[in-house]
């Protein structure tokens, strides 16, 4: 009888906010959500796609047992609290995770429910508490601690780095540059769209930088010199 009355207070409830749930909407678990989750970055090509299982583990902790329709904004509030909160490690403190680190889970958890709810598996999508990041960062090398960092490095890794400073592209981008992607006439690199993160093309004028400007025209000489055969590969 006890569960008779709770669940009546729950259905009352629901239907005084608009929002009846039926019993499969009730059945909605977290596992569900990731799994519509996975599938949805999946179709798109997200290239995020590997590191969601990892992204998620935290949350699966939190919320493996509890139905999807029992998650709500208290719940997400506390499992912040706890994710940013200290805490002791075989005797040692250690600090709790970063601000940043837990607003992409709980994005994660919003577009997880939202696809849910595009689904029918949830009957709506529950308010989310707001975390926000702690400070931009504000300290950034110079070119004069770049150039120093640069001149350590082993002679074959020294463009790379320099053109990811000149450029602020990621690792992937600009290892993935072909001549095709240069454009000697325009003086621009291109960065086509399958090749970037967020599936938009870049043009970037490497004219506008001299040092940028230096990095393609000897990595063009020695392009030339390698197909000319003055010089090994390696």
């Amino acid at each position: 009888e006890g569960d008779a009355v709770k669940l009546l207070k729950r259905r009352l409830g629901e239907i005084g906010r608009g929002r009846l749930v039926g019993p499969s909407v009730e059945r909605t678990t977290l596992a569900d959500l990731v799994l519509g989750l996975l599938a949805d970055y999946a179709a798109r090509e997200n290239r995020s796609l590997s590191e969601i299982p990892r992204r998620l583990k935290h949350l699966r902790g939190a919320f493996a047992l509890v139905p999807a329709v029992e998650i709500g904004f208290d719940r997400l509030t506390q499992y912040v609290q706890d994710r940013l909160a200290p805490r002791h490690v075989n005797g040692r403190p250690v600090p709790g995770c970063s601000r940043s680190t837990v607003g992409y889970e709980l994005r994660l958890l919003h577009r997880a429910f939202v696809l849910a709810l595009r689904a029918g598996r949830v009957a709506y999508v529950p308010p989310f508490p707001t975390v926000t990041p702690a400070g931009a960062r504000k300290v950034f090398a110079s070119p004069k601690e770049i150039g120093r960092v640069v001149a350590r490095m082993p002679e074959e890794m020294q463009p790379v780095v320099r053109v990811l400073a000149l450029t602020g592209w990621r690792a992937r981008e600009v290892l993935g540059l072909r001549w095709c992607d240069v454009d000697a006439d325009a003086q621009t690199l291109k960065l086509p769209a399958e090749r970037s993160k967020n599936k938009r093309p870049r043009l970037f004028p490497y004219d506008t930088l001299p040092p940028l400007a230096a990095v393609v025209a000897e990595r063009q000489a020695r392009t030339l010199e390698r197909e000319r055969g003055q010089v090994g590969i390696i």
